[in-house]
């Protein structure tokens, strides 16, 4: 019972804002993006914006505190998609214990990464523009 009650406290320690602007669709990470459950989050949230026809997405990982390979592999997921459907995805606002992993990762170079919502959206615009 306790493992089961551990477990929902977990889930509610992570959460997905959506919003449009623009034409471009920002999704607030907050809390820790570090188990399945989190992950498929995520992952379900992509699959509706591919659904939506939204492939122009920056995420704002300002309230992100913690992030593992579940949560890079669901990042990496949101970005192939996009990029398969002509869109893109630019990250922002990383944290420095979230961006070494990046680093270490190597996938600071496969990411746009900028360091604000507003340097992340007028990348985004840019993209758009040149597409």
């Amino acid at each position: 019972f306790q493992r089961e009650r551990k477990k929902t406290k977990r889930s509610m320690e992570f959460n997905i804002e959506r919003e449009d602007k623009n034409g471009v669709t920002v999704l607030r990470l907050k809390g820790k993006l570090i188990d399945h459950e989190s992950a498929e989050a995520v992952k379900h949230t992509t699959d509706e914006l591919i659904a939506e026809d939204k492939t122009s997405v920056v995420v704002d990982l300002d309230g992100l505190t913690y992030l593992n390979s579940n949560g890079l592999n669901a990042l990496v997921s949101l970005l192939t998609k996009c990029r398969n459907r002509g869109g893109e995805m630019v990250v922002c606002c990383i944290n420095e214990k979230v961006r070494r992993l990046f680093v270490i990762t190597k996938l600071i170079n496969v990411f746009t990464v900028r360091e604000t919502l507003n340097e992340g959206l007028e990348a985004m615009q840019q993209a758009i523009s040149e597409n």
